[in-house]
């Protein structure tokens, strides 16, 4: 299945949100929609999931062709807030939603546990929701997305408020769901390491205009990261990094920060190598996706 945004325009009180968005994404992959607040990443989001219509351009549905208004179970979303029955419990609440579409029985309420367990949630789905946390519904709501069997799924920050092992926890079911049930997944965020580690593709809006649609890894191969390494002799590390193209090369207390693209630290490791320098460990300061709000 791919979906096609084509010239999508959106705007409000005069105002223009989307300006002109077009992209494709295909299942099997997770898709990053980067950009500042503002950018119009949500509204797009909604857009995409039929709950607002473009005022210009069409977002199609392949290989039927179909538009929007046709795709009927198709696209399963958690934009803002996931909202709950509070006195019930969270294993309640899914039965709820199982009994709004239809569906119920041995077989759905054995797919909820499956999914509280996935989420981390299992020893905590007899607890009222009221006495859950923000990331444990934030956890839930996510639950009750990948319940709907939807082939796409739209997912507005779907790791707000988690902490790392909900992080972990959230990324593995993500990946999960694209790779191994061949859906599509488009997810916003913030945390720029999240979409690196588990987006195939990464769009960036600007004011409402994609700026760059490109595979996560060919990206990654041309953005510069900061890198800092610990060595003994650091002046000398700092001139030959220099002297071989890294820019913002300092040091402090035996460790030297340096940026280059990733795929060059190995030759830069090289270097200091034959010129004596040694290096005793090398860490990565940042995800290198940072440049593409410069």
């Amino acid at each position: 299945m791919e979906l096609i945004a084509d010239k999508v325009w959106k705007s409000y009180r005069g105002r223009d949100i989307l300006r002109g968005v077009s992209f494709a994404a295909h299942s099997g992959c997770v898709v990053g929609l980067l950009g500042l607040n503002g950018s119009g990443k949500t509204t797009l989001l909604s857009v995409l999931a039929g709950m607002e219509q473009p005022d210009r351009g069409k977002v199609t549905l392949l290989p039927n062709g179909s538009e929007q208004l046709q795709w009927s179970g198709t696209v399963s979303c958690l934009l803002g807030k996931p909202a709950f029955y509070p006195n019930l419990t969270g294993l309640e609440n899914l039965r709820i939603f199982g009994h709004i579409r239809g569906v119920g029985g041995a077989q759905f309420m054995s797919q909820c546990g499956k999914m509280l367990e996935d989420f981390g949630l299992s020893e905590h789905a007899t607890r009222k929701v009221k006495h859950y946390s923000d990331g444990m519904r934030q956890r839930l709501g996510l639950s009750r997305v990948l319940l709907r069997e939807a082939p796409i799924l739209l997912l507005d920050e779907p790791t707000n408020a988690l902490d790392p092992d909900g992080y972990q926890k959230v990324r593995q079911v993500l990946v999960h769901q694209a790779k191994e049930l061949n859906r599509l997944v488009i997810l916003t965020s913030h945390r720029l390491g999240e979409v690196e580690e588990s987006c195939d593709q990464i769009i960036l809006l600007k004011d409402g205009v994609p700026t760059r649609n490109a595979l996560t890894r060919e990206l990654l191969q041309e953005l510069h990261c900061e890198f800092i390494l610990t060595t003994a002799d650091e002046s000398r590390a700092v001139s030959i990094l220099a002297q071989a193209g890294c820019s913002a090369v300092s040091a402090q207390a035996q460790h030297v920060s340096f940026t280059c693209p990733r795929p060059r630290l190995p030759e830069m490791l090289q270097v200091l190598a034959r010129a004596q320098v040694s290096v005793y460990e090398v860490r990565r300061q940042n995800s290198g996706l940072e440049a593409l709000y410069q």
